[in-house]
């Protein structure tokens, strides 16, 4: 009987120490930024980091409205780029960001063409 209960505080014990030993959970961890460079010709950030930004007129919008298009602004910058319809991987990532609103990042060419479109889909940046 001592053996058995000597065995289930050892076991109680280890379970302890592995539970006190996990790393945390990031279940309700959030990120919310905006970030926009002319200069760079770079944008990233989530939809959520630009309504809320400081700045009162920050915007993004990918928008079929007119053709595929970029649009942001943050901090009297503003910047706009095509998408070319006739890459089908910028089409994918731009049809993607249109669906799922999460973290986003585009780059685009001097002459105004998107050049990268990249999203994350994640609890961490969802932000509708």
């Amino acid at each position: 009987m001592v053996r058995r209960i000597v065995g289930i505080l050892a076991a109680v014990g280890i379970v302890g120490a592995t539970v006190a030993t996990a790393t945390p959970a990031r279940a309700g961890s959030q990120w919310q930024g905006a970030y926009l460079s002319s200069t760079y010709r770079y944008a990233y950030g989530t939809f959520q980091g630009f309504r809320n930004n400081a700045d009162p007129s920050a915007y993004v919008d990918f928008s079929n409205y007119s053709g595929p298009y970029f649009y942001a602004g943050l901090n009297g910058t503003y910047v706009s780029c095509a998408v070319p319809t006739s890459n089908s991987a910028l089409m994918a990532a731009f049809n993607q960001v249109l669906n799922d609103r999460d973290y986003f990042s585009v780059t685009w060419d001097a002459s105004g063409n998107c050049t990268s479109i990249a999203m994350s889909n994640s609890s961490e940046y969802g932000s509708y």
